[in-house]
């Protein structure tokens, strides 16, 4: 991989962290300033992360260099659909909260899965 394919996928993941980092903290509170039960927000967020590590195992099983460039776009499709969403249902969010965070950590899982399979050709 030359040194310009190397700077430019540096910077996106950077901004993929940076994004999801804010992300995250922003959507929960959000929603906790929605509805004022953070238990509620612990719940939903359990529950996504154990859909997450269940979409990861079925994911690795499946994973190939062939494929890992084509996980990591429709990852970041994903984040930007998530973060659309987000934008477009504002308060009645709460209404789509369960599919919201799943669809967000599988964007999250595909992401890692794409990484893992030590992909160096993206």
């Amino acid at each position: 991989m030359d040194k310009k394919n190397r700077k430019i996928i540096a910077m996106i993941s950077f901004l993929r962290k940076f994004i999801s980092i804010f992300f995250n903290i922003f959507f929960d509170i959000y929603v906790l300033k929605l509805i004022n039960d953070i238990g509620f927000i612990i719940l939903i967020n359990l529950i996504s992360i154990v859909i997450g590590y269940i979409f990861d195992a079925l994911i690795v099983k499946h994973m190939n260099n062939k494929i890992a460039k084509n996980v990591y776009i429709t990852s970041f499709i994903l984040l930007v659909f998530c973060i659309g969403l987000l934008l477009v249902f504002k308060e009645n969010i709460i209404q789509y909260i369960l599919l919201f965070k799943i669809l967000y950590r599988i964007q999250e899982r595909m992401l890692f899965c794409s990484f893992r399979n030590d992909y160096n050709g993206i």
